[in-house]
C-alpha cells in the first residue's frame, strides 16, 4: 500500500555548506555532486531559461507566501505556475523519497485556509510510503488548484484565454480562485455585454468564459466536444475562438496530466534494512 505524504523536519545540525531542507536525510556530497548527474535531473537546454525564470520565481516569494491571503497567493504564484504549465515550460523536477522508516509525515492539505494546523502521522506499521523531498511548495499549489480549494475558493479557467501578445512576460492563460457565485457573475456579465454593438460594450470589454477546473478534468472527450459546440453556439464565437478554445481544453488535460516533460518526478528508494539504494 502506498501513502504520499511530506516529512517532518527534523532537528538540523550546524553545517557550513549550501543549506538544504533534507540534509538531515541526505549528504550534501549526494544533494549537491551526485543527484545532479541522474539523467533525470536533465532539462531540455532549449527549456532552461524557463526553467529558470520559474525557479526564481518562487525563489523571490517562497519567503513570504505562508504571511499572503487568498488573493495574493493567487497572484504571487499559483496563476503564473499554471500559466507556465499551460505554455508547456517544465517547473522542475519532484524528489520523492520511498521508504518503509517510521517516521512523521502529513497530507498535502486540500482545502486550505490560513491558519491551518497540520496533523502528523507516525508510520508505526512500516507501510510503503512515497514522501516529498523536494518540489513541496509547487505540488501543493497544484493539490489546491486541482482537486481543493482557497480559502474557500475554486480554481476557475477562462478558456477563451490564451491569445497571443506581444508582451511574453504578460501571463497568456488565466486562472482565478472564485466561488459559483462570482464565476456565474463574470459569466452572466460577459453574456449580457456580447448582444451590444462594439461602441456600446464596456471599455474594457474582453471576451472571456470561466469553468471550473475540476468540471473540465471530469470530462470524457465526448463531453468536451459537446461543451465546445454549446459554448460557441451560446457565445457566437468566431472561428478563431472555438479553435482557441477547443485547443485550450485539450493542452489542459495534456499539460496537466500526461506531459512528463512539465514536471518530472525522481524517486530514491531506501530499505530500512540495506543501505540506502538510489534509483
Amino acid at each position: 500500500m502506498s501513502q504520499e505524504g511530506i516529512g517532518k523536519k527534523q532537528d538540523q545540525p550546524e553545517q557550513t555548506s549550501k543549506w538544504f531542507q533534507n540534509r538531515g536525510l541526505f549528504s550534501d556530497h549526494f544533494l549537491q555532486g551526485r543527484l545532479p548527474e541522474w539523467k533525470d535531473w536533465e532539462i531540455d537546454a532549449a527549456l532552461v531559461p524557463f526553467s529558470k525564470s520559474l525557479q526564481s520565481l518562487y525563489d523571490s516569494k517562497k519567503s513570504i507566501l505562508p504571511y499572503l491571503n487568498e488573493a495574493q497567493t493567487e497572484l504571487e504564484f499559483v496563476q503564473p505556475l499554471l500559466d507556465s504549465i499551460m505554455r508547456g515550460y517544465p517547473i522542475g523536477i519532484v524528489l520523492l523519497w520511498e521508504t518503509y522508516n517510521d517516521i512523521q509525515l502529513r497530507a498535502f492539505v486540500k482545502d486550505y485556509k490560513r491558519g491551518n494546523l497540520y496533523t502528523y502521522h507516525e508510520n508505526t506499521q512500516r507501510r510503503k510510503l512515497k514522501l516529498v523531498l523536494d518540489g513541496q511548495q509547487r505540488l501543493q499549489s497544484l493539490y489546491v488548484a486541482l482537486y481543493g480549494t482557497l480559502e474557500g475558493k475554486s480554481l476557475y479557467f477562462d478558456v477563451l484565454s490564451g491569445r497571443d501578445s506581444d508582451d511574453v512576460a504578460e501571463e497568456k492563460y488565466l486562472f482565478y480562485f472564485a466561488t459559483p457565485e462570482e464565476a456565474n457573475q463574470w459569466n452572466t456579465w460577459i453574456k449580457g455585454e456580447l448582444p451590444k454593438p462594439l461602441h456600446k460594450r464596456a471599455k474594457d470589454f474582453v471576451l472571456e468564459y470561466f469553468v471550473k477546473v475540476s468540471g473540465l478534468f471530469a470530462m470524457g472527450a465526448r463531453e468536451k466536444k459537446g461543451f465546445v459546440r454549446e459554448l460557441s453556439k451560446t457565445l457566437a464565437l468566431s472561428d478563431d475562438d472555438e479553435v482557441r478554445l477547443d485547443v485550450n481544453l485539450s493542452n489542459l488535460d495534456e499539460r496537466l496530466s500526461r506531459d512528463n516533460n512539465v514536471l518530472r518526478v525522481s524517486t530514491i528508494q531506501r530499505s530500512i534494512s540495506r543501505r540506502p539504494r538510489f534509483t
